[in-house]
């Protein structure tokens, strides 16, 4: 009987262990992942150009919108805060956007101005 519980526990532990190996493998590649991974960049552009750029043009003199991004003006200091300021932009210009629309917008701000790791 001593020798069926010890194999009964030995397989018990060598599951945990297992389980315990792909749900750290499972955390550790959700915590590599960029922000913004299931983003469409293209789209994003596309949008931005459609909805954004003419609005950011008109906040300057040179009329060159893309200045917002420069790091020596910009206030976005995190990938959480460019997704909050991209949903923001668009729910004040009734932009009536779907979730995926504000992630390709901040995928595309990210990837070409900000450079967030996550």
């Amino acid at each position: 009987m001593v020798v069926s519980i010890n194999r009964v526990l030995d397989r018990f532990y060598t599951g945990l262990y297992i389980l315990q190996a792909v749900l750290l493998l499972s955390i550790s590649s959700v915590s590599l992942a960029g922000p913004f991974d299931g983003g469409n960049k293209k789209n994003g552009n596309i949008l931005h150009g459609e909805n954004c750029r003419s609005c950011h043009d008109s906040m300057f003199p040179n009329g060159k919108g893309d200045d917002i991004y420069d790091e020596d003006l910009r206030k976005i200091k995190s990938s959480k805060a460019l997704y909050s300021m991209v949903e923001f932009c668009a729910t004040n210009n009734g932009l009536a956007w779907f979730e995926e629309e504000v992630i390709d917008v901040s995928k595309y701000l990210n990837q070409t101005f900000y450079k967030f790791e996550n």
